[in-house]
């Protein structure tokens, strides 16, 4: 589980299958699932001025896109067979651009 303050970073395919990571400032719990993989998040749109809006549950967060300074690689493990002695791994993606959510996040109030 993160800790206050950590960086969260998530890999996340984009529409144009583009696969960016997503970095958020501050801690991201949950009390269901145990592990985040295949977790639904919430909902990333394009917004105005070339900005990005993240809604988790009752919170909104607005980020830039960003390209990273050294970028990553996405590799996959790949199953060995019985007379293969040495793992592989193969390379998915490279991952050039992240999202960044630097500021708090606003809540959605409802009125009633």
């Amino acid at each position: 589980m993160a800790q206050k303050n950590d960086v969260i970073q998530i890999v996340r395919e984009l529409d144009n299958n583009e696969i960016i990571l997503i970095e958020l400032q501050g801690s991201l719990e949950h009390s269901i699932e145990k592990s985040y993989h295949d977790m639904y998040l919430g909902k990333l749109e394009r917004g105005e001025n070339n900005d990005y809006v993240l809604t988790i549950g009752n919170h909104i967060l607005v980020g830039k896109k960003s390209e990273l300074k050294n970028p990553f690689i996405l590799c996959s493990k790949c199953k060995k067979s019985e007379d293969e002695k040495e793992n592989k791994i193969k390379i998915v993606n490279i991952i050039k651009n992240k999202i960044s959510f630097n500021l708090r996040p606003t809540p959605i109030l409802f009125n009633n």
